[in-house]
């Protein structure tokens, strides 16, 4: 990390039930990678460090894990010279998303919508699901990261790029789209999955409010 400015962390291992099958890697990636990437950063000189949170509302390691960086960096932004910035990711999709081995929603229900194969959903499907579209991610997070506005403020903040539907709309609108026959399928929700919490908008305006930069592009 020699001469170099900001390093955004976004190495994780991810998943919600997939992570109950390698408990001690998720940690130690999720949380001892995060406070070692961070003291490389401190012990170079980084002036500015990024880390992307997530809800944390579900008890599974990942939420945990994510919910310990954050704190872990929170702490830092107290106590060491360095610029913590954090924005909230919810359910990122895009091109190159791929659907194994944690199966994310919009790429699992296109490529099985395509071969018209059945769709698993889990729980009764009416919880809702924040999407953000990767460019919007990259674009709000880009240019928070280098924006003087929010200097030496590690808040938690939403990006302002999310788009809510419940999982039955998001699955209908991909048959729709890809013409598809397959059949909606719902079974029990996964270990490590709450369908009554329910993501809440972070106190506060969002990344792109602050920036003023058009919150949706897709």
């Amino acid at each position: 990390m020699a001469d170099v400015r900001c390093v955004l962390h976004l190495a994780a291992i991810l998943g919600t039930g997939e992570t109950l099958a390698h408990l001690d890697r998720t940690f130690y990636v999720n949380v001892q990678g995060t406070l070692a990437v961070f003291e490389a950063a401190l012990s170079s000189g980084v002036s500015t460090f990024f880390y992307p949170t997530q809800p944390g509302i579900w008890p599974n390691p990942y939420s945990m894990t994510k919910r310990a960086g954050q704190e872990l960096l929170l702490f830092a932004a107290r106590h060491f010279p360095i610029d913590i910035r954090i924005l909230r990711w919810l359910n990122a999709y895009g091109p190159g998303q791929k659907h194994l081995p944690v199966r994310k929603a919009v790429p699992y229900f296109i490529i099985r919508s395509l071969f018209d194969k059945r769709i698993l959903i889990f729980g009764d499907g009416e919880a809702p699901v924040d999407l953000e579209y990767v460019d919007d991610i990259a674009r709000i997070t880009t240019a928070y990261v280098y924006s003087d506005r929010v200097a030496n403020d590690p808040t938690p903040r939403d990006t302002g790029a999310a788009i809510r539907l419940t999982v039955n709309q998001l699955a209908a609108r991909i048959k729709d789209l890809t013409g598809s026959r397959s059949e909606l399928v719902h079974v029990p929700m996964r270990p490590g999955e709450d369908p009554k919490q329910q993501i809440r908008p972070l106190p506060g305006p969002t990344a792109a409010a602050i920036l003023g930069i058009p919150a949706q592009s897709i």
